[in-house]
Formats: C-alpha cells, structure tokens, sequence
C-alpha cells in the first residue's frame, strides 16, 4: 500500500464495535538503494590492491630478449624489402649511366681527331687549322683558327648572337665558322674572353653555340674572319 493510505479495520473484542482507521507508513526504496551504494563504496575503499613489484635487471633483460625475438621476422622482412628497392634504384642508375655514356661517345665520334698520338689540344688544334686550309684552298686565311666553346654565366642575354674575344675589340662582328658541319654565324663581340690558358680562341655565347652545334658537345674547331656587320 502507498504511505499514509487509511485502512478500515474492525474493533478488537467481542462485542465489536465502530471501524478504526489505521495508517500504514512504508519506506520509500530509494533510501535502501542509497545505503547499499554506501555499504559498497566503504568497503572497495578498504580492500588493499597489491602494489606491483619493480622489475628486477635481470627481468628487464629477458623482457628486452623476447621482444627483439619477436620483432627480427619484421626487421629480417624490413630488410629484404630495402634490398630490393636499392638493388631497383641502381640497375636503373645503371642503364641511365651507359645510355648517357653511349650518346657522348657518338657525339665524341664526330670530333676531329688530333694527328699522331698527341694527346695535348695544341695538336688538336693544329689538325682544325690543317682540315681548314684543305677545305678552303686557294681562299682568303682566316684571321684566326681554334677551338671554341659556350658559355651563359653572368650573360643578361645568354641568348642573343654574342661572343667573347681576346684578340678582337668589342663592337667587332665576327663569322664563325664551324669546320665539322660548315655552318656559319655572325656574333658580335661584347666581352672579353677566353681566359688566358685555356687554349681557346672564342667564348661564343649560349645562342651563338646553338647556331652550329648541340650544347652537349662543349667545344667544337672554328675558323673566325672579320666582317663588317651582320
């Protein structure tokens, strides 16, 4: 019954007599569940846990075994794996190397060889000089024979027909003639070169040089005349 409902109950004795109201008191359930949650906390709270112990070095040493035991089949495997991409890396390496090495071998095969066993470029040069006077006998002479290469650095235009020159003042235009293929350019000189030693006679610039040749071949035999213009 809830609390405080009135209950009609009969009169005690033998006469009997008038109804009495009794009321009937009942705990609510939510006082029970409040003193079993308290009951339960106070004795988690005096339950004694065991504390773990510190490892020992020995135990951290074996600890220490098996975990490299378990981790050498991904280290083994890690290291196929390594060696396998590498040994890729360098096959490939590999053929670029002779793929490269067989296009400058072609391109040297066009050089004018040096006479004789001389390895030195003064007979290099010598040669171009004999090749060209054979070629354009009976003409006018070059005013100068040699070797000639390319260069961009500290050139605002390295594209423009311009050149370097130590014998020529600038403001001079040369024709340059390259005695490999016969192909001709005319440049204007604007800056001093090559520097002395280097056994060159001109420093064409990046766009002179592309006019007779491919930039890979680095140097080529030229014969250089005095022109009045372009």
């Amino acid at each position: 019954r809830a609390s405080g409902e009135m209950v009609d109950t009969p009169a005690l004795g033998a006469g009997g007599g008038n109804p009495v109201e009794v009321q009937v008191l009942s705990r609510p359930p939510d006082i029970l569940n409040a003193i079993i949650s308290i009951s339960v906390l106070v004795l988690l709270m005096h339950i004694k846990y065991p504390t773990p112990k510190p490892r020992t070095k020995t135990a951290k040493i074996k600890f220490l075994k098996r975990s490299a035991a378990a981790k050498a089949p991904h280290h083994q495997r890690r290291t196929r794996t390594h060696a396998k991409r590498n040994l890729v890396v360098a096959l490939l390496l590999f053929i670029a190397a002779v793929a490269f090495s067989s296009t400058h071998i072609l391109r040297a095969a066009e050089l004018l060889p040096p006479p004789g066993n001389d390895p030195h470029l003064d007979a290099y040069i010598r040669a171009s000089q004999a090749a060209a006077f054979q070629k354009r006998e009976g003409s006018k002479a070059p005013d100068q024979i040699g070797v000639a290469t390319w260069y961009a650095l500290g050139l605002r235009q390295p594209d423009a027909l311009t050149c370097a020159s130590t014998r020529f003042p600038r403001g001079t235009y040369l024709r340059v003639r390259d005695l490999r293929n016969n192909r001709e350019v005319t440049c204007l000189v604007n800056d001093y070169g090559p520097t002395p030693g280097t056994n060159r006679v001109i420093d064409l610039s990046r766009g002179s040089y592309s006019q007779l040749e491919g930039l890979g071949s680095g140097t080529m035999p030229v014969e250089i005349r005095r022109v009045s213009g372009p």
